[in-house]
């Protein structure tokens, strides 16, 4: 076995700026197999320690990129656990800076994470009474019998309670990861209890009538300490409120007031939305549900830019009886042949030509209705860079792509034998045709397809033209007001209605801080998924989230996980600099929640902890540039691959279709239509021109340290390579 040496020892996350320290003391042990290291997690109260006293008894053989990044995994998950305990380290920096920080973060930081030590405490409360149950006066030996085998190596009773605590606090079913994607990614935006606008006509329009026909005045109404509440009630609902509902009397003018509730007119003139119980406290509801959070805009922004989604729909017809892909596109393949048109080119010529419900010119209509030899479908994922070639073929993806990079014009089709020699693959521009704007036609192995991009009027013009979102924390209260009328006061009917004209208010005012028009399209159009007579099949948030996980991806997963996300988050929040510049990166950010080692000391194994921070703040930027990178490097690899196929295929002589679209990534990269906000910095859109997995694992081949793990603990080797 490799000689190992010990990098970490003890250790202490302290409350406050001082954060998670991994400092080496000559606190370790020497055994057979050299020294080695045992990471792991104490907390006592707000105090968390990593300790590598105890020796390894038993290591795997093998080493590789699975370990390296399981242990990099884990110091996130650490990480995650100090963004907890140090919360007030954002208050100075962050609070009311940036447009991604929900209101009242630090607060909710710090309450959740009593929450999670709560279960964690009670988890183990459970845990020791059923073995109490089970083995009666034994049951401290079994206890610590079993969490020696559990953590092997270690025997001290108090290290074992804390090495089981930490290893619920990190990897429990409420631990500090799971918890912050929760509550930055999972939850919408927080929003109020709000009375419904009708409620508020028959009862406190009602109220202000019954005092004024007493033979007093709106003002004296206003003035009325006892009908305060009622009087914010009215004025919130009023439609004069504004962005920011009134919390207190002070914040309503008694002029405004009584200028606006001019009892001559109706009530449903003078009372126009539902209003906030109470202005001064959020609640969670469901009348939020859709309206995207301040923190949850930063991880739509990163994907939207990143995975470039689009949303299809897609009308196919097969090849005709006896015909193939194999040798070759032509028109006899269709039936659409002028001088002997079958069955199926009738069908595909008045798809092309005709004004009915199922042609071409009708699409919505068409996708719902019966077309003549043709099949119709809503996709029910988002396309995107790195989706399943099972699910989104090769042309279909290169095509899309390259008509949005490129802004191809449409040349329309006068019928289907003029169609398919667009489409022959005669030639490099013949792969596929843009029939309109948003519409595209190509052949398949299995047919003649028709797709479209939903909301591509959007996308043609989608663009960042200001800042994403308001440029400091909060709530736009018109906006939760809009939510909770869209939630509250329609049906469901009447909110696909809304959602499909795109020039309604109601269409407007959801989502309304989403600059990019594309974007709130894609979001819009994901609140009806559900709802009875929806036609939308995709969901962006639902894609989101499955993105956003700080784990690998699981075998035949097919997709790139983002797990440095809350780390970039974080980032982002305290403006880090970049990874480049280690000694930078660890003195304005890292450190001030994971230390490695300690700069004044000269011990030797505490040199090989400073230099771990290198390394690990080396794999850091890796990981992020290959969170950017990843989607483009996985669609040019199908790329080739489809070009390698169709290679080989035509090589056999058989007359297969000779063409594909050819490599576009630089188009990719270089439209503006799913680019980042202006607020955001560039580092990330630099990152992702990355075109190969490949030179991110260079980078990782490089470095001096080999990483073992067994039993839930590390052994790191110095100088290894693999």
């Amino acid at each position: 076995m490799k000689k190992l040496m010990s990098i970490l020892a003890s250790a202490a996350l302290i409350s406050g700026a001082a954060g998670t320290v991994v400092a080496c003391t000559g606190k370790y042990e020497r055994e057979q197999n050299g020294n080695s290291i045992l990471a792991y997690l104490t907390i006592n109260g707000k105090k968390v320690a990593i300790d590598s006293s105890h020796v390894l008894m038993e290591m795997i053989n093998e080493s590789g990129p699975t370990n390296r990044n399981k242990f990099i995994l884990d110091i996130l998950k650490i990480l995650n656990t100090s963004f907890f305990v140090n919360a007030e380290e954002f208050q100075n920096s962050v609070e009311g800076k940036t447009e991604y920080q929900n209101d009242n973060m630090v607060k909710a930081l710090s309450d959740r994470y009593v929450i999670i030590k709560e279960e964690a405490e009670r988890q183990i409360s459970e845990e020791r009474k059923k073995y109490k149950e089970d083995y009666g006066k034994k049951a401290t030996a079994k206890w610590y019998e079993m969490l020696e085998a559990k953590f092997k190596g270690i025997t001290d009773r108090d290290e074992l309670d804390a090495k089981y605590f930490q290893s619920i606090i990190i990897g429990g079913s409420k631990n500090t990861t799971s918890e912050l994607i929760d509550m930055l990614l999972n939850s919408n935006q927080l929003t109020y209890t709000f009375k419904n606008r009708l409620d508020i006509i028959n009862q406190e329009m009602l109220d202000l009538r019954t005092y004024v026909a007493k033979g007093k005045t709106v003002s004296d109404y206003y003035k009325d300490e006892s009908k305060a509440s009622k009087v914010l009630l009215l004025w919130n609902a009023s439609g004069q409120a504004g962005d920011a509902f009134a919390q207190k009397i002070e914040d309503v003018s008694e002029s405004a007031f009584t200028s606006h509730f001019d009892l001559e007119e109706i009530d449903t003139k003078l009372i126009l939305n539902n209003a906030p119980t109470d202005a001064s406290a959020y609640a969670r509801n469901t009348t939020a549900r859709g309206m995207i959070s301040n923190s949850q805009r930063f991880f739509i922004d990163k994907y939207f830019n990143y995975q470039k989604p689009v949303a299809l729909s897609e009308i196919t017809f097969p090849f005709d009886t006896n015909q193939k892909f194999e040798d070759g596109i032509t028109a006899d393949d269709f039936g659409v042949a002028t001088d002997k048109t079958s069955e199926l080119g009738k069908n595909i010529n008045q798809f092309l030509e005709g004004k009915t419900n199922a042609s071409i010119a009708f699409w919505d209509d068409a996708l719902d209705a019966t077309i003549p030899s043709g099949t119709a479908k809503r996709y029910d994922t988002l396309l995107t860079l790195d989706a399943s070639t099972e699910v989104f073929s090769n042309t279909l993806r290169t095509a899309v792509y390259e008509y949005l990079s490129t802004n191809k014009s449409p040349s329309a089709a006068t019928n289907g034998a003029d169609l398919v020699a667009k489409i022959n693959r005669n030639a490099a521009d013949k792969v596929y045709t843009v029939l309109d704007d948003g519409i595209i036609a190509f052949a398949e192995t299995d047919g003649l397809h028709f797709v479209r991009i939903e909301g591509y009027n959007f996308l043609k013009e989608a663009t960042w033209n200001s800042k994403d979102g308001t440029g400091a924390p909060g709530t736009n209260d018109k906006e939760l007001a809009a939510f909770d009328d869209f939630w509250n006061n329609k049906n469901d009917s009447e909110r696909i209605a809304a959602m499909r004209d795109t020039t309604s208010q109601t269409y407007k005012n959801l989502n309304s801080n989403i600059k990019n028009e594309y974007l709130k399209f894609l979001l819009n159009s994901s609140l009806t998924k559900g709802l009875t007579g929806s036609k939308t099949q995709f969901d962006l948030m639902s894609q989101i989230k499955n993105y956003v996980k700080i784990e690998e991806p699981s075998a035949g997963e097919g997709t790139y996980v983002w797990w440095t996300a809350i780390l970039e988050y974080f980032e982002y929040m305290m403006q880090a600099p970049e990874t480049s510049n280690p000694e930078k990166y660890n003195e304005v950010f890292l450190g001030k929640f994971l230390t490695f080692g300690d700069a004044k000391s000269e011990n030797s194994v505490n040199d090989i902890a400073l230099k771990m921070q290198d390394w690990f703040i080396s794999h850091i930027g890796s990981a992020k540039s290959t969170a950017a990178g990843t989607p483009l490097t996985t669609h040019a690899e199908n790329q080739k691959a489809w070009e390698k196929t169709t290679k080989s295929s035509v090589a056999s002589g058989t007359g297969y279709p000779e063409h594909v679209v050819g490599d576009n990534i630089d188009n990719i990269i270089a439209s503006k239509r799913f680019g980042l906000p202006e607020n955001m910095t560039t580092s990330a859109t630099e990152e992702s021109k990355i075109l190969t997995a490949g030179l991110g694992y260079e980078k990782m081949q490089n470095q001096d340290f080999n990483i073992y793990y067994n039993n839930n603990s590390y052994a790191v080797f110095l100088g290894g390579k693999w």
